[in-house]
């Protein structure tokens, strides 16, 4: 086995002069600008769990429903703890909700320590749990000897449904296990037995891999031996099915005591397929390994090595990332510290790794350092103790973020994650009770905390001018936020050939779109968006000059839906009725379009036409009757229905007649006559007569011309009819009875029709004087 099969993978590179350093100083500033754009976040929520005593987070894990299951140890027996201790530790299963609110827990154990290092969602949404127990008793019954790997099934709810113990006579120890996609579980950790379970025999301390199904029953092993200890921290399986493992790996035994991480490619019937070394010539320990979405996987460790693989160090331990392909090569591997320790000191190792949605990484680990990579607090603690560091990287691994968090008696980050919201999550051990950390229930608690997301880079379009504007008219969009991101604009959803500038100048309507990217990585893609209206100018139709006969006036402009109208007037709508002559300006504003026009009103009366609806008279072919509408000759005149033009015209006939008169501007006055032929006929009596035998006016009669249907009645002053006459040849001589007749007054009435009017019975009457 090489110890390293890939050692100086980067230069080193030295700086000799103090003007070189201020160079490369300079540089960094710019860098640390052009990429401290994003604010660090900020505690969303935060909460702790435990009890009076010490409690220790070891793993956690996202589970569907949106919650989390944590694992580790708890030596309390109150407070969050529901549970009784039942040895000096007891391994400690608890599910939380979204918020961190304790939906059930489950403590394991037995007379000794027992603690949970792995624990995973299982497909029937129960839970599978990797521990390590010293005790051989409770739950743990089944100890082979020494220190045991567990590993307990848990229902839904977090009920037991099989625990069974793995090991031989002396010491396991347990790190991740991983939900196999062909079905069971694979578990790893480390071994010194050679008897029991162990098929083989350990050097010292060695890895060691088993394969068990879903009962928990044991289908293969694997020993991955070096020659001095050996000590898995973390497995995954590839989408191939195969797995990948990373180990601590020793390299020289007693006081000079070295690491190395080793990574080892193991297929699904527990083949070892490859296996790699990396480090420097001191120690170098891994802490977890999680996949990343190019199919590769990412490795989060420590070292206070400065040679071999290691290009730089800070000082003591500094948090170490590599980066892996899927077949193992390493990408690349970058250190981030200070002067002091980070990821814990000695052999301990905290911290996780998780890749992040914008095509960098975010990990949490611990810190101690003031200085290098570790920007400090407004607020810095005093004590020497450990706080809890969480730092985001971009895709180029470089510090886009951090956050110190914790207070003065030692706090560490052991897991972070990124929510589907984008926050994060960050699991930690918290000792203090003081700065960042709120109710600590005692001694060292489970701290559970949210993060706000990243605010991602979201340019504010600024427009110069209205986003509805009329045709013909344009507006500039301008979404600049620097110069270290590149843009693209899009139309409908389609991009915008070389409009790749800030600005983008506008005239025709769509969806309009920038996209954002950083010049040095492809993610986060942000877009901002405006929708810009075009609107058609719009016809107003509106005469150049108008007319107006009728009162009231009325000035019609289309109708334009939205539109908004305003006359010089001061009136609002689309139709006015002016009384008065004169230019009337109209001003239309629709979607943007401010369009005017005016019309010259002229006010024009239309002419006075004196006729009768109805005259009656006698007329005929041979007289007929002069019908006159006026004598103004400027008018135009227009008779119906014979269609004459003069001003007035012959009627020989019955009927309705109608004449039209119009002015110059235009302007009508209509008239119907109705001609009523109504012809009179001449009645003549006298009013005295003296029947008295002189021969003068002896008789009385009434002469009618033009009538026929003669009757002629005389009546005394009793209204007694006396006389009765047919025809004018029919006279009254002043007797009634063969009598002379009284003298006095005597009524008569004459009925008659004129021989014009044959159909109407007309009357006539007076009064007669007869004397003697």
């Amino acid at each position: 086995m090489n110890r390293h099969s890939l050692n100086y993978l980067f230069g080193m590179f030295n700086l000799n002069t103090k003007p070189y350093f201020l160079v490369l100083f300079a540089l960094l500033c710019v860098r640390v600008f052009i990429h401290a754009q994003i604010p660090s976040p900020t505690i969303l929520s935060q909460k702790t769990l435990g009890g009076t005593l010490n409690e220790t987070l070891n793993t956690t894990y996202a589970t569907s429903d949106g919650g989390y299951v944590l694992g580790g140890q708890t030596a309390s027996a109150n407070g969050d703890v529901s549970s009784s201790r039942r040895g000096l530790l007891d391994a400690w299963v608890v599910k939380t909700n979204a918020t961190g609110i304790i939906e059930w827990q489950i403590s394991l154990g037995g007379s000794r320590d027992d603690i949970v290092t792995s624990v995973k969602e299982t497909s029937d949404q129960g839970f599978i749990v990797e521990g390590y127990s010293a005790s051989t008793d409770g739950d743990f019954s089944s100890n082979h000897g020494g220190v045991d790997i567990f590993v307990s099934k848990l229902s839904k709810t977090g009920s037991i449904e099989w625990t069974k113990c793995f090991g031989g006579s002396r010491d396991e120890r347990s790190s991740e296990i991983v939900v196999s996609i062909e079905g069971g579980y694979l578990f790893t950790g480390s071994t010194k037995s050679a008897n029991g379970d162990i098929n083989g025999s350990p050097t010292d301390e060695d890895v060691w891999v088993v394969k068990i199904n879903s009962s928990g029953t044991i289908q293969w092993q694997r020993l991955i031996q070096g020659t001095f200890t050996d000590i898995c921290k973390a497995v995954k399986q590839m989408p191939d099915k195969n797995y990948f493992l990373v180990s601590n790996i020793g390299t020289v035994a007693g006081t000079n005591q070295r690491e190395d991480i080793f990574v080892s490619k193991i297929a699904t019937n527990g083949n070892v397929m490859g296996q790699w070394s990396y480090g420097g010539n001191r120690q170098d320990f891994a802490a977890s390994l999680e996949l990343t979405p190019d199919g590769g996987f990412v490795i989060l460790g420590k070292t206070n090595s400065n040679n071999g693989t290691i290009t730089k160090n800070q000082g003591n331990f500094d948090v170490w990332i590599l980066k892996m392909s899927a077949t193992g090569t390493m990408q690349w591997q970058k250190t981030f510290g200070g002067s002091q320790y980070e990821c814990g000191s000695g052999a301990e190792t905290f911290g996780g790794i998780e890749a992040t949605d914008d095509g960098g990484y975010v990990f949490t680990s611990s810190t101690n350092s003031i200085d290098g990579d570790i920007q400090v607090p407004t607020t810095p603690w005093s004590s020497t103790q450990a706080r809890v560091w969480v730092v985001k990287l971009n895709c180029k691994q470089e510090i886009q973020w951090q956050k110190i968090l914790g207070g003065e008696s030692g706090d560490y980050g052991i897991t972070v994650k990124q929510n589907t919201d984008k926050s994060y999550f960050v699991g930690a051990n918290a000792t203090s009770n003081d700065g960042d950390v709120l109710g600590n229930k005692g001694s060292r608690d489970f701290w559970l905390l949210k993060l706000s997301p990243d605010p991602k880079p979201k340019a504010q379009l600024i427009a110069s001018g209205p986003l509805t504007f009329c045709d013909g008219k344009s507006v500039q969009l301008d979404a600049n936020i620097g110069t270290q991101y590149k843009y693209q604009w899009q139309k409908d959803g389609t991009d915008i050939l070389g409009e790749i500038n800030p600005k983008i100048t506008i005239s025709q309507s769509g969806d309009y779109k920038v996209l954002l990217v950083p010049k040095d990585c492809p993610k986060p893609q942000t877009d901002t968006s405006a929708k810009v209206v075009v609107t058609p100018k719009p016809d107003l139709h509106l005469p150049n000059d108008t007319t107006f006969c009728a009162n009231p006036m009325k000035l019609q402009a289309s109708t334009i839906n939205g539109a908004s109208y305003l006359w010089s007037t001061g009136e609002i709508s689309s139709v006015i009725t002016p009384t008065n002559s004169g230019k009337y300006v109209l001003k239309v504003s629709v979607g943007g379009c401010d369009i005017k026009d005016s019309s010259n009103v002229k006010r024009s009366n239309p002419p006075v036409v004196s006729l009768s609806s109805q005259i009656q008279e006698c007329f005929d072919a041979s007289k007929p009757y002069i019908l006159n509408a006026g004598n103004d000759l400027t008018l135009h005149y227009r008779w119906s229905p014979n269609n004459e033009t003069s001003n007035n015209i012959n009627i020989s006939q019955e009927g309705i007649y109608k004449v039209k008169v119009t002015n110059s501007d235009g302007c009508s006055t209509e008239k119907s006559v109705e001609m009523i032929l109504r012809c009179v006929s001449k009645i003549y009596a006298p009013n005295i007569f003296t029947p008295n035998g002189d021969g003068n006016n002896e008789t009385f009669w009434v002469l009618a011309q033009d009538v026929t249907d003669y009757e002629l009645k005389i009546y005394n002053r009793w209204g007694e009819l006396i006389f009765i006459s047919a025809a004018e040849s029919e006279v009254w001589d002043g007797t009634y009875h063969a009598e002379k007749a009284p003298e006095g007054t005597y009524s008569w009435q004459l009925t008659y029709k004129n021989i014009n009017q044959p159909t109407e019975i007309l009357k006539h009457s007076g009064t007669i004087l007869l004397t003697r």
